[in-house]
């Protein structure tokens, strides 16, 4: 996959929990900029289904691309769930990219790729990463995966989020919903020919074979918020109840809701 050129909206900030804690910070600078707009709702929309795949179904039924997409593959802000679909879907495709493209981790996007309702999200693990020391042919006790929560508010401001996100990722990823995740994707890349992709989850599915790294993280992504000269005001590892080697990310900026809408209409042009 390649690197999406809105990326470049994502600015770091120096940024911490009101104890000292560090937190992973993200300004999402956008601009209505037309071409860097339908270049990021095309990456969205072959997360959902391939060039050929649309291709494909199209010919099939003689349905236009745009109506066959409307109807079948996008979430519909008018339609039942559609709304908080599409808020739930970017958001964990900013996170997933934001991991890949500037962490340096492969993220695994099965998740979202010929779903049964395209107005309901899929569950389980948000994101799940994944980078080898070596490569996937000399698996290494260095070798490192990464599973994230993540939390969304889009329409307004809303830090509680952040706390929601922990809560998940340490009661639930680090319990038994990240392997059955994993299990699920990898049966997933194996229906649809994805033997490689299939082989490397394979490979972090069997941790008593070969150990590695895990790391957890806990996203949150709000709209109408700045930290307060880098202070993440009225939060600590206290109120969080924030456990060892949790990792956590704070992306904001403003009318993100829009933003999201903006995209998503350019999904069905």
């Amino acid at each position: 996959m390649d690197r999406p050129s809105y990326i470049n909206w994502l600015i770091k900030k120096a940024a911490y929990l009101e104890d000292g804690h560090p937190v992973e910070c993200y300004l999402i600078d956008y601009s209505i900029d037309d071409d860097l707009l339908d270049a990021f709702a095309l990456h969205i929309r072959r997360h959902y289904i391939s060039d050929s795949e649309l291709n494909s179904s199209c010919r099939r039924l003689s349905m236009p691309t745009s109506d066959y997409l409307r109807e079948y593959v996008v979430p519909q802000s008018d339609e039942p769930m559609g709304a908080s679909t599409r808020s739930a879907d970017i958001t964990e495709i900013i996170i997933s990219d934001l991991i890949q493209f500037v962490h340096g981790y492969t993220t695994l996007r099965g998740k979202f790729h010929n779903r049964p309702n395209k107005n309901s999200s899929e569950q389980g693990t948000d994101v799940i990463s994944y980078r080898f020391k070596h490569n996937s042919e000399r698996p290494s006790t260095d070798d490192e995966l990464i599973a994230i929560e993540v939390k969304a508010s889009l329409s307004k401001a809303n830090l509680n989020i952040l706390g929601s996100a922990v809560e998940d990722s340490q009661k639930k990823d680090q319990g038994d919903r990240m392997p059955r995740t994993l299990n699920y994707l990898r049966r997933k890349s194996e229906l649809s020919g994805n033997q490689n992709e299939a082989n490397v989850i394979a490979r972090f599915q069997n941790r008593s074979a070969l150990s590695y790294k895990m790391v957890f993280g806990a996203s949150a992504i709000t709209t109408d918020y700045n930290p307060q000269n880098g202070v993440v005001i009225g939060v600590t590892k206290k109120s969080l109840s924030l456990q060892c080697g949790t990792v956590l990310f704070l992306l904001y900026g403003k009318k993100l809701m829009e933003l999201a809408n903006m995209v998503f209409e350019r999904c069905t042009p």
